[in-house]
């Protein structure tokens, strides 16, 4: 009877909201699956991870607009946070070092400690200062 209705409605022109499918509802049940149409949970999960990077490196630029000097006198730690938070990776992050003549024997254990450092110092001024940016999530 149940398919029956949904057929109906699908022939006077209802557009469903979920997916009828075998993989994510009981097909004994014949109830709608959970997923909606246009969703896959790898879309959802993509989506999340995308703003959740976005917020990341908005967190940490805006950061170093209002600490340019956050570093102090080491420029080392200055370039490489300002790398980073440009979204470079540690591999170039190395390179630019070296080219820059800062430290020849620099390698990625070194830049992930500086990183590590100037993130939470990134997140602690965030979420402490008035302008420090704190997202919501919006996952939709």
């Amino acid at each position: 009877m149940q398919r029956e209705w949904y057929k109906k409605l699908e022939d006077d022109g209802f557009k469903d909201l979920e997916h009828f499918s075998f993989r994510t509802s009981n097909p004994n049940a014949g109830q709608p699956g959970h997923l909606l149409k246009g969703q896959s949970l790898w879309n959802i999960a993509n989506k999340k991870h995308w703003q959740e990077t976005y917020h990341h490196y908005a967190r940490l630029r805006t950061f170093l607009v209002h600490n340019p000097s956050w570093a102090g006198p080491r420029p080392i730690h200055s370039l490489v946070g300002k790398m980073y938070a440009d979204g470079q990776s540690f591999s170039k992050i190395v390179i630019a070092v070296k080219n820059k003549g800062l430290k020849d024997n620099m390698n990625k254990w070194h830049v992930h400690h500086i990183v590590k450092d100037f993130v939470a110092k990134a997140i602690t001024w965030n979420k402490s200062s008035p302008k420090g940016l704190d997202f919501e999530p919006d996952i939709g």
